[in-house]
């Protein structure tokens, strides 16, 4: 699978913002599929890499507010 900085940033600042979860490397794992799958098809679809990396971080939200989410939750997740 290609690397995009976009993608890569994001998940290295989710990994930081969740970095207190037991399961973090399961749960950035599942994080880079869905991110880099959805950037695959936007290209697939004749975005620019950058493009298709921006729409998809807009789609999956600020690294923040979803890290709250997970803090938020009995079961640390959606």
């Amino acid at each position: 699978m290609a690397r995009y900085a976009l993608i890569d940033g994001y998940l290295d600042t989710m990994r930081n913002e969740i970095r207190w979860r037991r399961d973090l490397d399961d749960v950035v794992c599942e994080m880079e599929d869905h991110l880099y799958s959805t950037v695959e098809h936007l290209l697939a679809t004749g975005l620019e890499p950058s493009a298709a990396q921006q729409a998809t971080l807009d789609r999956f939200g600020e690294p923040e507010v979803l890290a709250a989410v997970y803090a938020s939750t009995n079961s640390g997740g959606m």
